[in-house]
C-alpha cells in the first residue's frame, strides 16, 4: 500500500491522496534519485502520520507511525515510447513511473522475489516486515519532505534508508511465534527502566557475534483491527531490548505508537547478543503472531 502524495492543488487531483493506514499491510513511501547518485524523499510524496481511531469525541487521537519503508521511485524506461493520446486535448507522457504508485509495485516485486529465493517467508508476513526494517541500509539523504513523513516518529531508524534486496536474502536470522496469548511469553526479572522488575518477556542468545560488527534487529506483530477501531489503541505493546555478554552496553526500543521495534547494534566482543522482547502490555484475547529478524551489517 502506498503512502500516498499530495493533492493540494487542482492540478494534481490526479495524484493518490489517500494514505495506506492498514495496520497489518506495509506502507511504502517514495525516493526519488538525483544526477550526484544520491536519493533523497520524494517531494511529493509527504504525508503526516495517520491517526488512530478516537474512542470517544473528548478524547485526543494518537498518531501512529506509517510508512514502515520507503523505496525508488522514479523509473525510466529507456525503450518505451511516449505515449501521446487525445482526449478533449492533447497529452504526452514519457516512459516513467514515479512516485509512491512505482515504489509500492516495486517492493512487491521485491518481496516476490524473496518468496519465489525463500519460501520459508510465504508463511511470515510478520517476519517479512522485521526483515524489510532490517534490510533498508541503502541511504536516504533527509529533506524537509521525510521530516514531515516521520512527524512523531519514535523509532528514528524508520525511513532513514531503503531496501535493498541482497540484504533481504543474505546475513539474516528469523524466527516467528505464533499462538494463543499466554504462549511464548514467560515471566522473567529483567533490567527495564532503570530498574529489575518481573515482565512477560521472551529472552535468547544470538551466538556467532563478530566484534566490530554491526546488527539490525527488528520485532514485528499482527494487530486485531477490530480492537484499535472498537478502543482507539494497539491491543499489544512490545518492545526490544539488546545488549551484549561482557558489556554494560544495551540498545532498545520501546515505542508504543507502531506494532513494530527496531534497533542497531555493533558488538564490542564476540560474545553473544542477548535479545529481550519484552510485552510491557496485552489487552483483550489477541493471540501471538510475532515476527524477528536480525541482520550482520557486511
Amino acid at each position: 500500500m502506498s503512502a500516498g502524495n499530495f493533492a493540494t492543488a487542482p492540478t494534481q487531483n490526479k495524484n493518490i491522496s489517500q494514505t495506506g493506514q492498514a495496520f497489518n499491510v506495509i506502507t511504502v513511501g517514495a525516493a526519488q534519485r538525483h544526477e550526484n547518485g544520491k536519493y533523497s524523499y520524494y517531494a511529493q510524496s509527504s504525508i503526516k502520520n495517520p491517526r488512530l481511531p478516537m474512542t470517544k469525541e473528548s478524547e485526543s487521537s494518537k498518531y501512529y507511525d506509517k510508512p514502515e519503508i520507503v523505496n525508488m521511485a522514479n523509473v525510466f524506461f529507456n525503450k518505451g515510447d511516449t505515449y501521446t493520446y487525445n482526449y478533449g486535448k492533447t497529452d504526452s507522457y514519457a516512459p516513467t513511473f514515479g512516485h509512491t504508485s512505482a515504489a509500492t509495485p516495486y517492493t512487491v516485486g521485491m518481496i516476490a522475489d524473496l518468496l519465489h529465493q525463500k519460501p520459508f517467508y510465504k508463511w511470515h508476513p510478520e517476519v517479512v516486515k522485521a526483515l524489510l526494517l532490517t534490510s533498508s541500509v541503502m541511504p536516504l539523504e533527509m529533506n524537509t519532505n521525510q521530516q514531515n513523513d516521520i512527524n512523531g516518529n519514535t523509532n528514528k531508524l524508520i525511513c532513514r534508508g531503503m531496501p535493498s534486496y541482497k540484504a533481504m536474502v543474505y546475513g539474516n536470522r528469523s524466527r516467528y511465534w505464533i499462538g494463543n496469548k499466554d504462549d511464548h511469553f514467560t515471566t522473567a526479572t529483567i533490567y527495564y527502566g532503570g530498574s529489575y522488575v518481573s515482565k512477560n518477556a521472551i529472552v535468547f542468545d544470538e551466538p556467532n557475534i563478530t566484534a566490530g560488527k554491526t546488527y539490525r534487529i527488528a520485532i514485528a506483530w499482527l494487530v486485531d483491527g477490530n480492537y484499535v477501531e472498537e478502543n482507539g489503541a494497539f491491543p499489544q505493546d512490545i518492545d526490544l531490548m539488546v545488549s551484549q555478554v561482557g558489556t554494560s552496553t544495551e540498545k532498545y526500543s520501546t515505542s508504543a505508537t507502531n506494532p513494530f521495534e527496531m534497533v542497531e547494534f555493533k558488538a564490542e566482543n564476540s560474545n553473544n547478543l542477548t535479545i529481550k522482547i519484552v510485552r510491557y502490555h496485552n489487552n483483550g484475547n489477541n493471540r501471538v503472531m510475532l515476527g524477528y529478524n536480525l541482520y550482520e551489517v557486511p
